[in-house]
């Protein structure tokens, strides 16, 4: 068993970075088990001087101040990031980890994707549960100061309407204020778009659901982007429910990965590679899956 850890270095600073990169298992025993550990000054051995409260809060206090000022980060774990507007299990979100592996892979990092809602996904950036969020329009910086934004977008995606009505006419989001709009539950672009104006809004934790209000009669359209939808439509529960994409576009919107601030040096590698990836046509060959 570990007795004791000792800091050979001179400085704070050093001593924060080695106790940074330290795993996180690590660091949950040190505060799960501290009045186990002694923590010392290599050049202060004198067993009179009982300082291992007050190190202990001096290094907490400057690894936290590492994690959010962009020291980059040592441990081996895979990037856990968020992606909203679709489900696991669906095709869309096989393409979406195929795409965020390739990265990875290019990166020199894994990269786990999870499926949850928008305002969800901004409470575990908040609380460092995740790493990062996949699919969010530009101007989510607003909303969390500090996330980095990878500059290369993930994808620039058309904002459609689907619906069984066909005489509908799409020029843009102030031709659907005056209908019944589904959409996706913690939709930025939905609520920034339609706000306040259009009261006629019902909001759906999945894309299945909104279709199939659709489908009833109870909404008049469905906003969303194909790259979630396309894939849906061709489920055989969907296939006969008249279903389609009205033309043209509502709108395209570019869609950016944002990362917490540790992973600076990263987001800069991400970006080159993602750029790299659709110069070479491996990124469209991927995305070419789902349609």
């Amino acid at each position: 068993m570990i007795n004791s850890v000792i800091f050979k270095k001179d400085s704070l600073e050093d001593r924060a970075v080695a106790f940074y990169s330290f795993p996180q298992t690590m660091i949950s025993a040190f505060a799960r088990y501290r009045h186990r550990f002694e923590i010392v000054d290599y050049n202060c051995l004198d067993p009179t001087i009982k300082q291992e409260e007050l190190n202990l809060k001096k290094l907490l206090v400057l690894w936290v101040f590492y994690c959010l000022t962009g020291v980059p980060v040592t441990a081996s774990e895979p990037l856990k990031i968020a992606v909203g507007g679709i489900e696991e299990g669906t095709d869309s979100f096989r393409i979406a980890q195929s795409i965020a592996s390739e990265i990875g892979v290019r990166s020199g990092t894994e990269i786990n994707l999870i499926a949850i809602p928008a305002k969800r996904a901004t409470e575990y950036l908040l609380s460092g549960e995740i790493d990062g969020d996949l699919s969010r329009i530009e101007g989510f910086g607003e909303e969390i100061p500090w996330l980095i934004r990878v500059s290369e977008p993930i994808a620039m995606f058309p904002y459609y309407a689907y619906s069984k009505e066909r005489n509908i006419q799409i020029d843009g989001w102030n031709s659907i204020k005056r209908y019944k709009v589904a959409y996706i539950e913690d939709s930025a672009v939905i609520e920034a778009m339609l706000g306040p104006e259009t009261t006629n809004l019902y909001s759906f934790s999945s894309a299945e659901a909104g279709l199939n209000f659709v489908a009833s009669g109870r909404a008049d359209i469905f906003v969303h982007i194909p790259f979630a939808i396309e894939p849906l439509l061709k489920k055989e529960s969907m296939k006969n429910k008249g279903i389609k994409a009205l033309l043209p576009a509502v709108d395209f919107l570019p869609i950016y990965l944002h990362l917490l601030p540790k992973h600076k040096e990263l987001a800069e590698k991400i970006a080159y590679e993602l750029k790299i990836m659709k110069e070479d046509q491996t990124y469209f060959k991927i995305m070419s899956g789902v349609f």
